[in-house]
């Protein structure tokens, strides 16, 4: 499974870095944390990209210590 960074997500798809940022935070968006980095499942990502569009995603920020 590839990862890739949220800063290649932004490349990758053209979405805003703060929101690509965002969508780490909504159920059931693919990806990782590790320490403070964000890891992305690609292919997954991508795909759940599709499955949502046309809709509304709430995000639910969680902050875990």
């Amino acid at each position: 499974m590839e990862t890739i960074s949220v800063r290649e997500f932004v490349t990758l798809t053209g979405i805003k870095e703060g929101q690509v940022r965002d969508l780490t935070f909504a159920r059931g968006f693919p990806c990782i944390r590790i320490g403070k980095r964000v890891h992305i499942y690609k292919d997954k990502a991508l795909k759940w990209l599709e499955d949502h569009e046309g809709k509304t995603v709430h995000i639910k920020r969680t902050t875990f210590r």
